[in-house]
């Protein structure tokens, strides 16, 4: 500052020395120059409070974003624990599909093993009742009264025996197996119901999860993005107010040095006045 001002009251000195300018104006010259930088400093003051002001809103945009970010962060971590329960849930739920479905192979194997016995009976049940037809219903009966010997009259009526006793077995049976068949298809059916209701309740448990955790997520994003948005103007406020204050100190300054290369022409015009004013009147008295 020193130099600067030396160097402008050295080049004001020279060129009232050298007849360049009058002293009168020499002074306009710095006043005028003094005037414009006056201006130009106020001008940058009211750009400096609306930088601060500027600067102070950022700041409190940026606590109010922050502080919304606990409870979307709060929000998240819910939404996580939801989709870890979730996910437990749906393993289990897994599992029990797996289990459903094996039941319903079971189930499955067992009712077609069940038919087959069951259309082996008819079958068998069919082939006594065509050998009793083609015997004339009572051919057994007729073999035992045409026997011509105690014993073929026994084994006569042992084998009729056996022929009903075989055919009473295979009503039995056949009964048997109907009510087996009915019960295995009503469960076939039930666990049928029960893995398509598994798959249905794990798909919209699993999505509606899903969709809340990306809700919370974009919720997240979105708190982040916004406090990354403001603290970018916060650097920005803060930058132009630096920049405003750096500006205002400069043209202080050299609002200042002018003012003092002001001051010192005007001693120096003094000091000239003075002289003259002397030398006149030294050459009044001579």
């Amino acid at each position: 500052m020193p130099a600067r001002r030396a160097l402008l009251t050295l080049t004001a000195a020279a060129m009232l020395a050298g007849g360049v300018m009058s002293p009168a104006a020499a002074v306009g010259d710095l006043e005028q120059q003094k005037r414009a930088l006056d201006r130009q400093v106020a001008a940058v003051r009211a750009e400096l409070r609306e930088s601060s002001d500027a600067a102070v809103m950022a700041a409190v945009r940026l606590k109010e974003a922050r502080m919304q970010l606990p409870s979307a962060r709060a929000a998240l971590a819910a939404a996580e624990e939801q989709v870890a329960s979730a996910q437990l849930r749906d393993a289990q739920a897994a599992r029990d599909l797996v289990d459903a479905q094996r039941a319903e192979k079971k189930a499955a194997r067992e009712l077609s093993a069940t038919e087959l016995r069951l259309a082996e009976t008819e079958r068998q049940l069919g082939e006594l009742a065509r050998a009793a037809y083609q015997q004339g219903g009572l051919g057994g009966i007729e073999v035992v009264l045409d026997s011509q010997t105690p014993k073929e009259f026994t084994d006569g009526i042992v084998a009729v025996g056996a022929v009903l006793d075989s055919e009473s077995d295979l009503y039995d049976v056949l009964t048997v197996q109907r009510a087996d068949a009915a019960r295995q298809r009503a469960a076939l059916a039930s666990i049928r119901v029960d893995v398509a209701q598994l798959r249905d309740e794990a798909a919209a448990h699993l999505g509606e999860v899903t969709r809340l955790l990306a809700a919370a997520r974009a919720a997240e994003e979105q708190v982040d993005t916004l406090i990354t948005q403001r603290r970018s103007a916060v650097r920005a406020a803060e930058a132009a107010r630096v920049e405003d204050e750096r500006r205002e100190a400069q043209l202080e300054a050299e609002s200042a040095r002018v003012q003092d290369v002001l001051r010192d022409l005007a001693r120096q015009a003094r000091a000239e006045e003075a002289a003259e004013a002397a030398e006149a009147a030294a050459q009044a008295e001579a």
